[in-house]
């Protein structure tokens, strides 16, 4: 039953940075699908490798309830972004982007997208990592 909870909150974390664009519902039903897919496996296979190599105790999984899904709807929402023109949504995608335009086309705006995502995650490891060099020393009880 647990897997089904996080599956279906992984869910609406992947779809989450691309539910407000260009997308079919055909295309949330596959994300949604890959996200639970995804965090399952991850809750079932990956959390207990992690732990074995690198020590990594995920107490709330929010490795792979969030982090997981998260970054696969980064990655989806670039690729929504990238493949989003006038003639497949019939309507004008500038007013769902809108830095697309005379300056900026469908493939450029996926690409800021996905630097986007990658500058997050950068932020996320180094950050992480900073909290637990912080946590390691004598001023806190191990």
């Amino acid at each position: 039953m647990e897997d089904i909870q996080n599956a279906t909150l992984a869910g609406g974390v992947a779809i989450g940075s691309s539910a407000d664009l260009v997308i079919k519902p055909y295309g949330a039903l596959i994300i949604g699908l890959v996200a639970g897919t995804i965090s399952t496996l991850g809750f079932s296979k990956l959390k207990s490798f992690l732990y074995e190599k690198i020590q990594l105790h995920d107490t709330c999984g929010v490795h792979n309830l969030h982090g997981l899904p998260g970054i696969l709807g980064g990655v989806s929402g670039a690729v929504s972004a990238a493949i989003a023109n006038d003639v497949l949504y019939g309507v004008d995608v500038s007013t769902i982007f809108f830095k697309r335009g005379p300056n900026r086309n469908a493939i450029q705006q996926g690409g800021y997208q996905m630097a986007a995502l990658v500058i997050s995650i950068s932020i996320a490891i180094v950050t992480g990592i900073i909290v637990g060099l912080i946590l390691k020393t004598p001023l806190f009880d191990q």
